[in-house]
């Protein structure tokens, strides 16, 4: 016969339980290998599991870095963040976007320009960067007889960016400031009184990541032709010493 009621014993330890308040029903998926918890952390890993060795271009590092200052802004907004707590890298990476911007730029234009790249690649500088991009551009113009709206929509956008490279010139010329407190000599790299809004510096480098990513489209017509009549060329000449 089942006895209708439990023993004192079992009576007891079922009391204790809910002293405790473990619910035996439901195991705690983060002590079970395998369980859901444990499927969730590993997803997180895998999605902040960086390729980066996969995109190993300018192009590339120019885009992450557009991001990286897009998302940080639409942080500071979302969130009404005080925009001094992120001032400084934030300011970092819009300058290192010139800079991988204008070297892109130049790389690219150099193919055609006909000039030496003449750029100091272990140096930071945007002003002489700044000003061999327009040489490279202009230099192509000639070469390949880029049509004159787009040599005019080239030097209005580039006005519009040197302003912008001219404040990173004062405020950070060798690429300095916005890493490091203090100079080689000790010397803090502002005063008390410097500021920027981060607003104007967001309108202009808007108005650079145009410049920068889209100047080798405008100019694709002419350089595809270019190449097209260089491939012609090159097999004309194979032909020439190989005619089989």
């Amino acid at each position: 016969m089942i006895p209708s009621k439990k023993p004192a014993g079992i009576r007891k330890f079922v009391v204790k339980l809910f002293r405790i308040k473990v619910d035996i029903r439901k195991p705690d998926n983060n002590l079970l290998l395998g369980g859901r918890n444990a499927k969730m952390i590993d997803h997180k890993r895998w999605h902040f599991e960086a390729q980066i060795g996969f995109h190993i271009s300018y192009g590339s590092y120019l885009s992450a870095y557009r991001r990286a200052v897009d998302i940080l802004f639409e942080a500071i907004e979302a969130r009404n963040s005080p925009v001094n707590t992120i001032s400084y890298p934030l300011l970092f990476l819009v300058r290192h976007s010139l800079e991988i911007g204008y070297k892109l730029n130049i790389n690219y234009l150099s193919r055609y320009s006909g000039l030496d790249d003449k750029v100091n690649w272990d140096k930071h500088y945007l002003i002489e960067l700044h000003q061999a991009f327009k040489d490279h551009f202009m230099a192509v113009v000639k070469e390949l007889g880029v049509d004159q709206k787009v040599v005019d929509d080239f030097n209005s956008y580039y006005s519009k960016v040197e302003k912008l490279t001219r404040i990173f010139n004062v405020l950070d010329r060798g690429s300095y400031s916005f890493r490091y407190p203090v100079d080689t000599k000790q010397k803090e790299v502002f005063k008390h009184k410097d500021t920027i809004n981060l607003l104007d510096v967001k309108d202009l480098y808007d108005k650079a990541m145009i410049l920068l990513f889209h100047t080798p489209d405008v100019l694709s017509d002419a350089t595809d032709y270019h190449d097209y009549m260089n491939e012609i060329m090159e097999q004309e000449l194979r032909s020439a010493y190989d005619p089989y």
